[in-house]
């Protein structure tokens, strides 16, 4: 009887075969793994975002507590001649002299905070739509905080301020962020 020396071809089809599955398990999973990465980076951009309006609101507590932050009963739009020439270079300002094109020249401080507080929601809204695809916000007054996922209720009663955050992640699925404040 004569003995087999090495593996047959057979045997050497099937470890090829159960080798790739697994390298194609693998593979899937590094691309599953990279998607909820983008996803989580991009969750934290929301948290960063709600919390930095939070932040404008409690430098600004006099607008805060009239509800001027609500987004119901407030029309955002950047007040510039309450900016005090120190803002970022994507309109223009020079924060060194504090003019634009040298021409008009800004105090510090000469706003209300309710201009203030229009100023913050609407550089809050600009950045959201710069940091996250599709992104978009709403702050209103309410009765209660509620949770992501459940119909924003926007009563104007209450001392609640809700933070609402949505954006659209690659795949075209809906997300949203929500947190509550109470100033």
């Amino acid at each position: 009887m004569l003995r087999q020396k090495g593996a047959s071809l057979i045997e050497v089809l099937v470890s090829a075969i159960i080798l790739s599955v697994g390298l194609l398990g693998m593979a899937a999973l590094q691309v599953e793994g990279l998607k909820k990465r983008k996803e989580s980076e991009l969750k934290t951009m929301a948290v960063l975002e709600a919390n930095d309006i939070v932040d404008r609101m409690r430098a600004n507590m006099t607008a805060a507590e009239a509800k001027e932050y609500d987004m119901t009963q407030t029309q955002a739009a950047i007040n510039n001649s309450c900016l005090g020439g120190v803002q970022n270079g994507s309109l223009g300002f020079d924060i060194g002299s504090k003019s634009v094109s040298g021409s008009q020249q800004f105090a510090p401080g000469i706003c209300t905070p309710t201009q203030m507080a229009q100023t913050d929601l609407q550089e809050w809204l600009n950045r959201l739509s710069e940091t996250l695809p599709q992104g978009n916000g709403f702050v209103c007054v309410s009765s209660s905080p509620g949770t992501s996922g459940t119909p924003l209720n926007c009563d104007g009663g209450g001392e609640f301020y809700v933070i609402n955050i949505t954006w659209v992640n690659q795949q075209g699925e809906d997300h949203e962020f929500r947190m509550s404040f109470r100033p």
